[in-house]
């Protein structure tokens, strides 16, 4: 997930001016917030944010 999301903002060229993703609550998520974290200087897990619908279970 994080290959192809990162294919996706380096073919925007936009992969540095991404702030913040927002994501439901999936592990696959916070797997790719990890992963994301190790290949992009400019990105953290804290970059991810959570779907707060999904928190409250809406």
């Amino acid at each position: 997930l994080a290959v192809a999301f990162q294919g996706i903002l380096r073919e925007f060229g936009i992969e540095n001016k991404i702030l913040s993703v927002t994501c439901d609550n999936a592990s696959n998520n916070d797997t790719m917030a990890e992963n994301l974290a190790e290949t992009l200087p400019s990105w953290s897990v804290v970059n991810r944010t959570r779907c707060f619908a999904h928190i409250i279970n809406l």
